[in-house]
């Protein structure tokens, strides 16, 4: 079709949403706009797809007040799938703009799965930003976006710390020196356990010594990880996904 065909239908659809008596009729005509946008293929179409999808969650919120036509049940999928076809910043804007609706309506369900499809989007374009923010965003996103992902994260600073603290038969690879607390005859377990009371401050007698400026180096990094992170961060998150 040419875009003044195009262009025609789209009227058509708009007249229909002029005239429309219910929203779910608004709902309709609304979607055939989009996807008559949508695989046009035309770049001038395409860039009103934002527009069009924010008056598409207007009128189908809308039309769950109404309750009309099947439309008492919110399926959010569509409107996701619209919303991969919009830039990184406008899939982000647009569905931030639908959390809020969401949860202005009390949709509680919805407002959730909303906002993992927002945490998905925004890692997408900080990944996508070349900025060393964004790359630092896109891993506080990833490490955070949900009970999994932050107890994945947990274990893995907690397994590097394991390995860095470990005595090596090597004096130049030794870059700690470690006192121990002693809590288990087995020296492995000793060891995790004495790291688990190092970083939750459980007890001084678990002490850390650099040996070189590595060591002083890894030390400083582990705890500035450590506060950032599990502090500031992940005991904050889990709270969030538990609803403490």
């Amino acid at each position: 079709m040419t875009l003044g065909q195009l262009s025609q239908l789209i009227d058509h659809e708009n007249d229909k949403i002029v005239r429309a008596q219910y929203f779910y009729q608004k709902v309709d005509a609304q979607n055939s706009i989009l996807q008559i946008k949508i695989h046009s293929g035309d770049s001038t179409l395409s860039d009103e797809i934002y527009v069009d999808l924010k008056y598409l969650i207007i009128f189908y919120l809308k039309s769950i007040e109404e309750k009309q036509h099947g439309y008492d049940e919110i399926d959010l999928n569509k409107i996701f799938f619209y919303a991969k076809h919009l830039p990184f910043d406008q899939r982000v804007k647009i569905l931030t703009f639908l959390h809020r609706l969401l949860a202005l309506n009390g949709f509680e369900d919805e407002t959730e799965s909303c906002a993992k499809e927002l945490i998905n989007a925004n890692c997408e374009l900080f990944l996508n930003d070349k900025s060393i923010v964004s790359k630092l965003r896109w891993f506080y996103l990833k490490t955070t976006k949900n009970l999994v992902a932050i107890i994945l994260t947990l274990t893995v600073f907690y397994g590097i710390c394991y390995i860095l603290l470990l005595p090596t038969d090597n004096p130049q690879m030794q870059l700690f020196e470690v006192e121990y607390l002693k809590l288990s005859d087995n020296f492995y377990q000793n060891h995790g356990a004495n790291i688990l009371a190092g970083l939750f401050q459980i007890s001084d007698e678990f002490k850390i010594k650099p040996l070189n400026t590595f060591g002083i180096i890894m030390l400083v990094i582990g705890k500035l990880m450590f506060l950032i992170i599990v502090i500031n961060i992940l005991i904050k998150e889990i709270s969030n996904k538990l609803k403490l």
